[in-house]
């Protein structure tokens, strides 16, 4: 069940800037211009696994890091505190996604002992792509909370 249960968190944290694509352009746009300036900001969002209404907020600066917070299904919840020299990056990355004609994602899933691994990768107008949010996860400025 464990596995299970971290194989989903993986896959939606590879995945989640999907579900930004999913909404209306002009949302995601206005999004990644608060989160690029981290002024405060709540809106909603499709998930794209559970295609629930899910919750985001860009709550400020807070200690010197941009404070960011996301649901994520079955009460889950990503917390992100970004430097503020992150902050261009990610929103840009936000835009090029909203913007593009077109989009992929292929994900690679091993398994390393008892941790699965995600590696993601993103062509966004034909183009492969960094994923900055898989970035952030490996080095602990975005966490997952609300799974056992």
């Amino acid at each position: 069940m464990i596995k299970k249960t971290c194989l989903f968190i993986l896959l939606t944290i590879a995945l989640a800037p999907i579900s930004y694509a999913l909404d209306k352009e002009e949302e995601v746009l206005t999004f990644a211009a608060h989160l690029g300036e981290c002024t405060p900001f709540k809106s909603e969002f499709i998930h794209p696994f559970s295609g629930q209404k899910m919750h985001r907020e860009i709550v400020g600066i807070t200690d010197d890091k941009c404070l960011y917070t996301e649901e994520m299904p079955n009460n889950g919840m990503l917390t992100c505190r970004y430097e503020i020299e992150q902050l261009p990056v990610i929103a840009k990355y936000y835009r090029d996604v909203a913007l593009a004609k077109s989009h992929s994602t292929s994900a690679k899933i091993t398994i390393d002992g008892d941790k699965p691994k995600v590696k993601t990768t993103y062509t966004i107008n034909g183009q492969e792509v960094k994923n900055p949010m898989q970035e952030c996860m490996k080095n602990g400025t975005c966490v997952i909370s609300g799974y056992e």
